[in-house]
């Protein structure tokens, strides 16, 4: 199956007044094509590895979106163009602050790949329902 990976700086932010730059792998593998899954860490350490829904990631780049304990908003140039996406999870204070503009693209790409909506298309149903009886 085809991966896109995309490999970019996030800075997670503890306190107001101390982030960090983390290396951060966005994964897409069309096997499951409903989720993204965000590893980061520092110096080949694997510090934190998170699984989100595509579309939410997607939504996050326009407008404040929230599911379980995953919560995303853009922050805006003054151009309007979305600058950053922040991302909080767990319920917890740290925000993390993904640079817009290649995840925008990187995006584009997945869903040129799997489009919207054609997620499920080549799901194999019939094996589904034998595995959840």
């Amino acid at each position: 199956m085809t991966k896109l990976v995309l490999t970019l700086p996030v800075t997670r932010w503890e306190r107001p007044d101390h982030g960090v730059t983390l290396r951060c792998d966005m994964i897409y593998d069309m096997s499951d094509p409903l989720v993204v899954t965000m590893s980061s860490g520092d110096a080949g350490v694997l510090m934190e590895r998170r699984v989100l829904a595509r579309d939410l990631l997607s939504d996050g780049l326009n407008i404040r979106t929230r599911a379980g304990d995953v919560e995303l908003w853009p922050l805006f140039e003054q151009e309007g163009e979305p600058d950053l996406v922040c991302l909080r999870h767990g319920g917890g204070t740290a925000v993390s602050e993904i640079p817009a503009e290649p995840l925008q693209r990187w995006l584009e790409a997945t869903y040129a790949l799997v489009p919207p909506g054609a997620e499920l298309d080549d799901a194999d149903w019939h094996r589904l329902l034998q595995l959840a009886e």
